[in-house]
């Protein structure tokens, strides 16, 4: 049966439904615990992170650290806006305050492997639903090999290493698997693209994270079967890890969410009895 697992936790709605409360470790030990996940991202920079690896693994799921790429560091600092247009006007600029911040994100990686995390995710949204955020040439020169020093520290701790990023991001696959990446989780691709992306994830041996996107869970067509029956059809394109795509955020997802396990579970069962 292919791991099932959560990226962004939407706390709010895990505290809204009543699944658990307290703190946040504790909310995400109640949702792993309720949804019996085999794996949760947990955001490096929370103050609390530490806390919950503890949590999450006592509750039999595996934590993925999730650590800033260096040009999402830069640009949550400084701004999105200011940031992407300095890529193009000033790169040299950009890649020296890249690498101003490279150390801190260095030490997030290194913690979250020894503290126990399975995974390091590496969050870098270098496109978006409406296409590129940042030019290809751009991408591969400069954010990539830095990603890559990040997945080294996985490495080097025999940990998984991950590269999250919004968007179609099929020309840095080969790139990333070159830097070592094991998996790519690409969040607001529709069906048909996932399909692709799946498929040329797999010539290069690479997993990908995915298949569930907010926009089905919340639509008024919901229907969890239908849902399990493209999963199942996905998980045949190559290595799928099945998790949603990074965009959920209110209790009606999370709930859909679990409706949707059920049914998923069901249907994996089935599988396995032919």
């Amino acid at each position: 049966m292919p791991p099932v697992g959560f990226t962004f936790l939407p706390l709010l709605a895990v505290e809204a439904l009543r699944w658990g409360r307290g703190s946040a470790p504790s909310l995400y030990a109640a949702a792993c615990k309720r949804l019996d996940l085999d794996f949760v991202f947990l955001p490096a920079s929370e103050p609390w992170a530490k806390d919950a690896i503890d949590c999450v693994i006592a509750a039999g799921t595996a934590p993925f650290w999730v650590v800033s790429g260096p040009f999402g560091a830069v640009a949550n600092r400084d701004g999105w806006i200011e940031s992407l247009r300095a890529t193009e006007s000033n790169p040299q600029m950009i890649a020296g305050q890249m690498d101003a911040v490279m150390p801190d994100l260095l030490e997030q990686a290194l913690s979250g492997a020894r503290l126990g995390a399975a995974a390091i995710v590496i969050a870098e949204d270098v496109a978006g639903a409406n296409g590129p955020l940042l030019a290809p040439d751009f991408v591969l020169r400069e954010l990539v090999p830095r990603a890559g020093r990040l997945a080294a520290i996985a490495h080097s701790h025999s940990v998984a290493s991950v590269f999250h990023s919004d968007g179609d991001v099929r020309f840095a696959l080969p790139a990333l698997k070159q830097q070592g990446f094991s998996a790519v989780h690409p969040g607001g691709l529709c069906h048909s693209d996932f399909e692709d992306f799946t498929r040329e994830a797999a010539l290069l041996d690479l997993a990908v994270l995915g298949g569930i996107d907010g926009e089905t869970l919340r639509s008024q067509d919901f229907s969890p079967q239908k849902i399990s029956d493209r999963l199942l059809a996905l998980t045949r394109c190559g290595k799928v890890l099945i998790a949603d795509d990074g965009g959920m955020t209110g209790a009606e997802e999370l709930v859909n969410f679990e409706i949707f396990l059920h049914a998923w579970r069901a249907t994996q069962r089935d599988e396995e009895a032919k």
